[in-house]
């Protein structure tokens, strides 16, 4: 019986070390990507002016024909009041903007307070992206037999240079696409392509048991 429960608790440590190492490894590459990163892109600063700039400073932006130093460009885009602002920041984006991302950066700003880093965006995105490997690989965990192809799969996916790039860049990307691949996979009747996905659940519990009593 503890020779069972021994065998038992191996098998479940080796099976939650495949997603913790999904997870170390897109958050090691995630933050070396964000170290060299650099605020360039204008939808990144207009995410920045969108939950901090208020609605005084909206309306009267920065003149560009005038030299601005860099501590009044970070005044500008940084939280100056430790107001939500809720209902500014909505009013102050385009109607085709969900608000959800931007009240988002508004708290982490205010924890941030007085600073314009990009890791306040990316610290945001990063949870994201966490959610968006966690779910992707639970959901090919229950399709696949085989753990290291499901290690594999998840890892090319969240590596792929297009979901990086979304990643990195401090917009609602990232947000949306996890959102969309849950809604997507949330879809999926438990029967397509002519794979019974009960049949192989209860296969794949058989091959544990039989893992587990060696």
């Amino acid at each position: 019986m503890k020779q069972k429960s021994i065998h038992l608790n191996i098998s479940k440590l080796k099976q939650n070390t495949w997603p913790f190492l999904c997870l170390l490894i897109i958050t090691i590459v995630f933050l070396c990507l964000g170290i060299r990163k650099d605020i360039w892109f204008c939808d990144e600063v207009y995410t920045y002016e969108s939950a901090n700039s208020g609605k005084e400073a909206a309306y009267h932006p920065l003149n560009d024909r005038e030299w601005i130093s860099g501590s009044d460009i970070c005044k500008y885009l940084a939280a100056d009041t430790k107001e939500l602002n809720f209902r500014v920041i909505e009013s102050y984006l385009y109607t085709d903007h969900g608000p959800l991302y931007f009240f988002l950066f508004r708290i982490v700003s205010i924890l941030a307070y007085g600073s314009c880093s990009k890791w306040i965006g990316l610290s945001i995105n990063l949870i994201f992206y966490w959610l968006f490997c966690i779910y992707i690989y639970k959901s090919l965990e229950k399709v696949s037999l085989n753990s290291l192809f499901t290690f594999g799969a998840t890892i090319a996916l969240m590596l792929h240079p297009v979901v990086l790039s979304q990643a990195i860049t401090i917009r609602m990307y990232t947000m949306l696409v996890a959102l969309i691949f849950v809604l997507m996979l949330k879809a999926i009747k438990p029967k397509y392509r002519g794979i019974d996905l009960d049949q192989l659940r209860k296969r794949k519990e058989l091959r544990k048991m039989q893992i587990a009593h060696g």
